[in-house]
């Protein structure tokens, strides 16, 4: 949950970074952003939580799959 919310901050901070119309800049925010996620949701592992009346269950296959694609997208990225 903490990586969404890292996500979306970062997300909304790389649209604001725009502005500079300096293009790594943004860059850069992206990559800082997703290797924040990465960590932040390591940072939950073997934490079983439930959110909102329990319509939202983070386990760790959820870590899991949101480090994985928080990774596998921060290397792909690092490529340009």
């Amino acid at each position: 949950m903490n990586a969404l919310l890292v996500l979306s901050i970062a997300g909304i901070a790389a649209l604001f970074s725009g502005f500079s119309h300096n293009k790594k800049l943004t860059f850069i925010v992206g990559l800082i952003a997703l290797a924040a996620a990465f960590t932040v949701s390591m940072l939950d592992w073997n934490t079983a939580v439930r959110y909102y009346n329990d319509m939202l269950f983070v386990d760790n296959y959820a870590v899991a799959f949101t480090g994985v694609m928080a990774l596998t997208t921060f290397l792909i990225f690092a490529l340009f």
